[in-house]
Parts: structure tokens; sequence; C-alpha cells
């Protein structure tokens, strides 16, 4: 089956031969992809409503490998079970503060999972949130669908202390590391929004936090650009 960018960027975050638990599994497509391609070597669906869940039984039950995937109803990753034997979680489509609850919520055994997180909102607060609670980006990469821009997140348990900068949690460590022209595609199309909302924004009045906000943050991608590209290629004010 072929996959949407975005689901196809989020199973090429997860190792060949993992053990995966896909969390608000919704239609199962991810899951159905990584088993037909022989990509994991075991796989959990879970999700907290009864309907969606039902809609991925039905997915893998067209294929005929209904068998090959456990269903569980649940919230997060409070279903699984300590003798689980998994060691990849997929977290994707939710916001920001959803992905956030459901790891704080989280069993401590699971607390070693390599996690695949791709929030629809808030991305800087949960690159935030991993580093400052134990996690390290260890990679990341960009989707692009329609014209919305979707950021993935692998990471690990850190091995030190360290913590990122704002810029890196804004723009992601990987992803700033890389420098790949998708990222690169990323910020300018970013920079021009943020462009004509501060000057939709100047017509109107009381919104001057608002628009410091979009300034300070055009600033930045001009910044990142400059690094990346040289002065010659940085989008005009």
């Amino acid at each position: 089956m072929k996959l949407t960018p975005r689901l196809q960027k989020i199973a090429q975050l997860i190792d060949k031969g993992s053990k995966v638990i896909d969390v608000g599994t919704d239609h199962g497509y991810i899951p159905l992809y990584l088993i037909s391609n022989n990509l994991i070597e075991k796989c959990i669906a879970a999700d907290i409503n009864i309907g969606p869940l039902n809609t991925a039984k039905n997915t893998f039950r067209k294929h005929g490998i209904e068998h090959m995937v456990e269903f569980r109803l649940g919230s997060g990753l409070s279903v699984l079970k300590e003798n689980d034997d998994i060691d990849t979680a997929i977290i994707a489509g939710m916001g920001g503060e959803t992905i956030i609850s459901i790891l704080e919520e989280a069993p401590n055994f699971s607390k070693g999972l390599t996690l695949i997180i791709q929030p629809m909102t808030e991305v800087l607060t949960v690159r935030e949130y991993l580093d400052k609670n134990g996690w390290e980006i260890i990679d990341e990469d960009i989707a692009k669908e329609g014209q919305r821009f979707y950021e993935i997140i692998k990471a690990k348990k850190k091995r030190n202390t360290s913590f990122l900068s704002y810029k890196q949690y804004r723009f992601g460590p990987i992803l700033l590391a890389k420098k790949e022209d998708s990222f690169v595609y990323y910020l300018k199309k970013q920079y021009e929004k943020n462009r004509k909302i501060i000057n939709y924004l100047d017509q109107g009045s009381n919104t001057s936090d608002i628009k410091e906000n979009l300034i300070a943050d055009n600033n930045l991608i001009k910044e990142v650009l400059k690094e990346i590209e040289g002065t010659g290629n940085n989008p005009k004010n």
C-alpha cells in the first residue's frame, strides 16, 4: 500500500525489526504498511475510542493479516503491559499537549521506548518537554501535504544532561544540522506566512504582542537561512 507523505516519513524513522505500539492508530495504515513490508517484528495497535480501533481491525481484515497485530482499547501507553516486549512507540497526528499528557501518564517501564512523534501543534513545546524530561532527539524529518508541513521527531532516553537552545526547540536540532532542501523550503514558506499575518495585523489594533512574536520568529528564520545558505538567498523584508 502507498502511504501519504506524512505517514511515509513516520514509517521511515522506525528501525527495521522494531516491536511497535501505534498509539491512536485510527485506520491502522502505518502498522499495515510496516507489517506488509516485513519492516517490524511485532505490533500493537491502540486507540482510546472503539470506533477507530474497529476501523483498524477492518483495514487488517481486508488484507487478510488481522492475526499479525494485537488491538487494544485504552488511553495512550497505559495499554502496555510490562511483558509486552515493545521497544518503539508511534504517537502521531495529535496535538502537542495531548502527546505530552500521554508521555506524562505512561507507565514507568515504558520510559525506555524509542519514540516516533508527530505533533499537529505545539512542536516547540514537545521538543522542550522531551529535552527537559530525559529524552534525546536523535532524528527528525519534515513532510509536506497540501499546504501544510509536518515535523516528525525520533527520540530516545538521554545519555547526558545537556540541554538544547531555543532555536533548536523552534526548528529542531537535527533539521538544523541536516540543512535539507525540504527544511529550507519550509523555512521560506513559514517566513512568508508570518509576513502576511504581520501585514494584516498592521491594519488592526491591540495586536502588538502577536506582531512582535511573529517579527522575532522571522528574524530567527532569517538567521537560520543565513547560516544554511549564506546571505544571498534570504527572504526579503
